[in-house]
């Protein structure tokens, strides 16, 4: 009897100490859209959703091509439209080689999400729409990074 309560006091200790570090560890983001305007709904069920302020890549024409700055702990989402294509490719080129950044993720027009992928990316396109592009730190390894890069996205 007195081993089963020293047990179960042992196991409330533990289970207190892992519910009190959860809540300390938790680190905010910020998360950033570049200045590329997003479009309302599309309720006529279109693949393509088109605004003027999102870039359109087709295949061998178009390629986007930004400079930014990011800060520590920070998501840019940069927006495009895909017209055609079998695939996207985008690379990250920090100012510093060191730099912790990566495509953490690809959102795709079914509003699924795929990734993470490395500074470079290369990802199969099933159709064509909105894409967005989601840009940040690995947050596996390496330090919280702030510095300029330039970002290049094409299709092929």
């Amino acid at each position: 009897m007195k081993n089963i309560l020293l047990y179960f006091i042992g196991m409330m200790v533990l289970f207190a100490a892992c519910e009190s570090g959860t809540h300390s560890s938790e680190q905010k983001t910020n998360d950033t859209t570049v200045s590329l305007n997003e479009p309302g709904k599309d309720t006529s069920g279109k693949a393509i959703s088109t605004h003027p302020d999102i870039p359109e890549l087709s295949p061998g024409k178009d390629t986007l091509q930004l400079n930014l700055e990011m800060h520590a702990n920070q998501h840019v989402t940069i927006p495009v439209s895909v017209l055609s294509g079998d695939s996207i490719f985008g690379q990250l080129m920090p100012d510093d080689k060191a730099a912790n950044i990566r495509f953490t993720q690809i959102a795709k027009p079914d509003q699924t999400f795929d990734g993470p992928f490395g500074r470079e990316l290369s990802y199969s396109v099933k159709k064509p729409g909105r894409y967005a592009l989601i840009i940040g730190q690995n947050l596996m390894a390496g330090d919280p990074w702030n510095g300029k890069l330039r970002l290049k996205v094409w299709v092929k």
